[in-house]
């Protein structure tokens, strides 16, 4: 997926062995609603996983037993946040040479043709890589949950 934007419609399951290929099947479980799957493409920092276990256990209980847990609630709110347009990756570096963590810049384009950039970091797990979710990013999705969704003139 890099140095040309690729089209959702051409976004697939690239598995997890590298960050490229995770970026990607975060993509293509996004877009597929395939919750589960991004799931286990997602991992929470400390600071993600106490803000996320928090946002959890104030959902009604119907919502609670649906999502089963807050990794699923973040995986669920991602999945939302991803433009259905195109992607791709503009910019890759290894921090300090490290071998186990990454970030990626990359633009996301959605159907209309409005793009953001967005920066991410990656982490390796023995042979397997994971997008980093990090606090900042589930405070923004808190904030999505507690704004009252807007009613279009004449809707109800």
């Amino acid at each position: 997926m890099r140095e040309r934007a690729v089209p959702v419609s051409l976004w697939k399951n690239a598995g997890q062995a590298t960050p490229d290929a995770v970026f990607e099947s975060v993509l293509w479980a996004s877009a597929g609603g395939d919750i589960d799957s991004l799931a286990r493409l997602l991992v929470l920092d400390a600071e993600a996983q106490t803000k996320a276990e928090a946002i959890f256990t104030k959902l009604p209980p119907a919502m609670r037993q649906e999502l089963v847990n807050p990794e699923r609630l973040i995986a669920l709110l991602t999945a939302k946040d991803v433009p259905l347009g195109s992607a791709e990756i503009l910019m890759q570096s290894t921090p300090d040479g490290s071998s186990t963590d990454t970030k990626i810049a990359a633009q996301l384009v959605d159907t209309e043709g409005k793009s953001k950039e967005v920066h991410l970091a990656l982490r390796a797990d023995g042979d397997t890589w994971r997008l980093v979710v990090p606090g900042g990013v589930v405070d923004r999705y808190a904030a999505m949950l507690q704004t009252p969704p807007v009613v279009a003139a004449g809707g109800k």
